[in-house]
């Protein structure tokens, strides 16, 4: 289907789009992302949680660096 006016091509997109947009933010996991957790410390303690882990996916760059070098 060739479509020949952008605008047109970004409104089917969005309306393409709009359904998962919306299941998307049914999802319970992100009541808790955006603060509206029924515990505060929850989101605290995963983010905890998610940097501890976060910080080893660092780790293999320094190599990087050094052999793109």
């Amino acid at each position: 289907m060739k479509i020949s006016n952008p605008a047109e091509a970004f409104d089917r997109y969005e309306a393409l789009l709009t359904p998962h947009r919306e299941a998307f933010a049914g999802r319970p996991a992100l009541a808790f992302m955006d603060g509206s957790a029924p515990d505060p410390a929850l989101l605290h303690l995963f983010l905890i949680y998610y940097s501890a882990f976060g910080i080893s996916m660092t780790r293999p760059v320094e190599s990087w660096i050094s052999r793109a070098g």
